[in-house]
């Protein structure tokens, strides 16, 4: 049997919530502030590993208008 249990309309069912103890609307100067802090991505190395682990032979192809170089 299966038990549905209530959920407050504010919950998420999916738990999206369970990770975000800071629950305010940062602003646009928030963002851009945490976007600075990422890591650096380096696409050829990230490409190198995922033709390592899946190979190349159904690869289409990158996606386009987007520049790897970095």
């Amino acid at each position: 049997m299966i038990e549905i249990m209530p959920q407050p309309r504010e919950a998420s069912p999916y738990g999206d919530d369970l990770h975000q103890p800071d629950k305010r609307k940062l602003s646009a100067e928030e963002l851009v502030a945490r976007h600075r802090t990422l890591p650096h991505v380096d696409f050829a190395r990230m490409r190198a590993e995922a033709d390592e682990f899946f190979g190349t032979e159904d690869r289409v192809g990158d996606a386009p208008g987007i520049d790897h170089r970095g």
